[in-house]
């Protein structure tokens, strides 16, 4: 094992997002290209164990984490049937039955066969970053595993040994991939799979599925289309007359608070926390109460068993978009804004057959409207100072 370093360095102006933690161990890979008797394949260059009495390595730690807190990711779990190398891999590693190098080994072998696939086509590849680090007070934290992959610099970014020279000698800024296993959790849940998520991945500037099936990564659904598709599912299963609508307000309600505030604390969600959410709101006695999960699984949903809501994607549930196709005006109303009307204390109001909506009119904005439109604009009577679109 190589010696192991604390973080207390900064990233040019930036402090690194993560302190307090120790490297393990760090190495290179090179993928690259190789083209024998007319045949193209990829091979690798695995380079020796990075020099931890620099900084670079808990620099690149940084930067990385830095790039999972801000990005999009997916979440998830190594299936209990996996037949993928990964788990194994790093149940074996963890178990101390082999050490870094040959796991790094391992890995990289294995992202090498699945380049070599066939029908696989050209891959744009180049750096593979391998850092095992953890928390450097805690003796019990088993760590994390990161694996990124980088493009390559034009000019002279890794030495003979494939030692980074600096942490600009990296290229950070082209990541096409990058995953990383908690270990500690891996360890705790695996197979059960019973706790938080151990795996992250995120994907920058590659679209291929390559890295993603390298490293077990590529059965998990973007956290953007799982938002998209538990809010599709919630209407749904609420769109249901034994439930008043002004539960399924309250309802919606909640559930968007709940995503709003794991999109605030960076947290993953599952289908079942938000199936106890709806439990908790539904009306006693209600038939619904513990279906939503159940609900979601026979239908058609495409939905990560975990994903991490962005703070705009979770408070779109609570919201209706109305826009013309051909782009002439758009708007978005919280629903708890709109009611027919007859209903009390709603300030918009759609017609009965929902295929008009009044909005109500600031002075102001009726000021501007007369300017543009003159006297003839057309006035709700009933609803003074609105405007039917």
């Amino acid at each position: 094992m190589n010696s192991q370093v604390e973080i207390s360095s900064s990233i040019g102006q930036a402090a690194p997002v993560s302190t307090g933690l120790k490297v393990i161990s760090a190495k290179t890979a090179d993928i690259y290209k190789k083209n024998l008797d007319g045949v193209t394949f990829y091979e690798a260059a695995i380079g020796k164990n990075w020099d931890l009495s620099k900084p670079t390595a808990l620099d690149f730690v940084a930067v990385i984490e830095r790039k999972f807190a801000r990005n999009n990711k997916y979440h998830g779990f190594f299936l209990p049937t996996s037949q993928h190398m990964a788990p194994k891999t790093l149940s074996e590693y963890i178990g101390q039955k082999i050490d870094f190098d040959e796991m790094v080994d391992a890995f990289v072998q294995n992202a090498c066969t699945v380049a070599n696939e066939p029908g696989r086509g050209t891959l744009s590849l180049g750096h593979l970053v391998l850092v095992h680090y953890r928390t450097a007070n805690d003796e019990i934290d088993t760590g994390r595993f990161l694996v990124v992959l980088v493009g390559k610099k034009g000019g002279y970014d890794f030495d003979a040994d494939l030692q980074p020279i600096d942490l600009t000698s990296i290229n950070t800024s082209d990541l096409r991939h990058a995953a990383m296993f908690d270990l500690t959790l891996f360890n705790e849940t695996f197979p059960n799979n019973d706790g938080d998520a151990y795996l992250k991945f995120i994907a920058k500037n590659s679209k291929s599925d390559f890295f993603k099936e390298a490293f077990g990564c590529g059965d998990y659904v973007p956290n953007k289309n799982s938002v998209q598709q538990i809010n599709t599912a919630i209407l749904d299963f609420l769109d249901d007359p034994a439930i008043p609508p002004q539960r399924r307000v309250q309802i919606i309600e909640k559930v968007t608070t709940y995503l709003s505030n794991a999109a605030k604390s960076q947290k993953a969600v599952s289908i079942v926390q938000v199936g106890q959410i709806i439990n908790n709101s539904l009306p006693v006695g209600s038939e619904k109460i513990g279906g939503f999960e159940k609900f979601v699984n026979l239908g058609s949903y495409t939905i990560s068993e975990l994903f991490q809501p962005t703070r705009p994607a979770a408070a779109t549930l609570k919201s209706v978009d109305i826009n013309d196709p051909a782009g002439i005006f758009k708007c978005s109303i919280n629903i708890q804004a709109i009611g027919y009307s007859n209903s009390d204390e709603k300030p918009v109001i759609v017609d009965d057959d929902l295929k008009f909506i009044t909005i109500p009119l600031t002075p102001q904005a009726s000021t501007i409207l007369k300017q543009i439109l003159g006297e003839k604009i057309i006035i709700n009577e009933a609803l003074p100072h609105q405007v039917v679109i």
